[in-house]
């Protein structure tokens, strides 16, 4: 009799540990479907994520001419430059002496001598 009854504890604990085993599987199965699921979510986001940036770093760094910062700044400088220079020659070759200017809009005109 104790030997039938140590078997039939052994035949309990084996159906517990196999119900127990197959438990974890499907868990473990589970787990591994969602992780594949999250891993695909977040590759998507990451590229996402990279194709706004670089489209928001091509925006801010070009502007409606298509001119980066650095370079419309420097350009702005030549501009003026020329401009400036243009000024001085025509102040030294005016016949008058006296220097009249036209802004970009030309509705300015500066009299150097004040007459």
């Amino acid at each position: 009799m104790n030997e039938r009854s140590l078997r039939d504890n052994l035949a309990e604990k084996d159906a517990e540990l196999r119900e127990q085993l197959e438990s974890m599987r499907d868990e473990y199965e589970k787990a591994a479907r969602d992780r594949d699921t999250n891993s695909q979510a977040v590759e998507g986001l990451q590229k996402a994520l990279q194709e706004v940036q670089t489209r928001k770093s091509r925006v801010s760094l070009t502007d409606d001419y298509g001119l980066t910062p650095c370079s419309a700044q420097s350009r702005a400088q030549k501009v003026s430059r020329k401009l400036r220079i243009a000024n001085q020659r025509a102040t030294k070759t005016s016949p008058s002496g006296r220097l009249v200017r036209e802004s970009c809009k030309g509705n300015t005109r500066v009299d150097p001598k004040g007459a």
